[in-house]
């Protein structure tokens, strides 16, 4: 029996996921920066070994910040399997300064993909959680409008 022209049709489903192939893209800024105190969004696409989308879900990831000079300032994140083989990453930065994103597989193994930076800057000036700080003998406690004293004011 000889097919010859007959269409045929092949379903082609992706393998098992592999971190090292995972892709990670930031929901952010093209600086890829964000203010302390403010979420900076991730997304995860999980992929096999070719680089296909899973297009499911069910894969374990561990997402973290670190601050780049400080190794004890880890940030973790929250992850959310969306269900479509992406997940949604979310972490809250507090400190300003560069922080590097470490994403880790089911394995534990850190996924290997090109850094990727945020930075990260100071949040602007909360006049209820700042402080003013000088010598009293300078006048701090007399202070008049539109009089010059020296203080420091810090949060």
């Amino acid at each position: 029996m000889t097919i010859g022209a007959s269409a045929m049709h092949c379903l082609v489903l992706p393998g098992a996921t592999v971190p090292s192939a995972a892709t990670l893209e930031l929901g952010l800024t093209s600086t890829r920066a964000t203010i302390a105190g403010a979420p900076a969004t991730f997304t995860i696409t999980s992929r096999d070994a070719h680089g296909n989308p899973r297009g499911m879900g069910g894969d374990a990831w561990r997402v973290e910040l670190r601050r780049v000079g400080v190794p004890a300032d880890i940030v973790p994140a929250r992850v959310r399997d969306n269900g479509d083989g992406t997940y949604s990453v979310v972490a809250m930065p507090k400190r300003k300064g560069t922080y590097t994103v470490v994403v880790s597989g089911s394995d534990g193994r850190e996924v290997r993909s090109p850094a990727v930076e945020l930075k990260v800057a100071a949040a602007p000036v909360a006049g209820s959680s700042s402080r003013a700080l000088g010598n009293i003998l300078d006048g701090l406690t007399d202070l008049v409008a539109g009089g010059g004293s020296f203080f420091f004011v810090g949060g």
